[in-house]
C-alpha cells in the first residue's frame, strides 16, 4: 500500500483565502481593538485584531468558518 501524506490546509498556501473586513462601533472614533475569530466547529482557525479604522484580515482555508466579534461586553457570532 503506497504512503499517504496529509497536509492541513492551512499549509497549502494556493488554496488559502484572505478575509478582510472592518467594524464600525457606534459612537466610536476608534474601532482598534476588537478581537476577531475565525473558528472550523470549536477549533480556533485564526485571530486577529481590528486596527484604529476597524480594518482587520483573516488568512483563512477555503472550508466554511464561524466568525466571532467581541470587544469589552460586546459579542457577536458570525457563520
Amino acid at each position: 500500500m503506497p504512503e499517504i501524506e496529509l497536509v492541513p490546509q492551512r499549509d497549502i498556501e494556493e488554496e488559502a483565502v484572505f478575509l478582510t473586513s472592518s467594524v464600525d462601533l457606534a459612537g466610536r472614533d476608534d474601532e482598534s481593538g476588537v478581537q476577531v475569530r475565525a473558528f472550523i466547529g470549536q477549533q480556533e482557525q485564526a485571530f486577529s485584531l481590528s486596527n484604529a479604522d476597524g480594518s482587520f484580515s483573516l488568512r483563512l482555508s477555503p472550508l466554511d468558518h464561524t466568525l466571532t466579534l467581541s470587544e469589552g461586553t460586546l459579542f457577536m457570532r458570525l457563520t
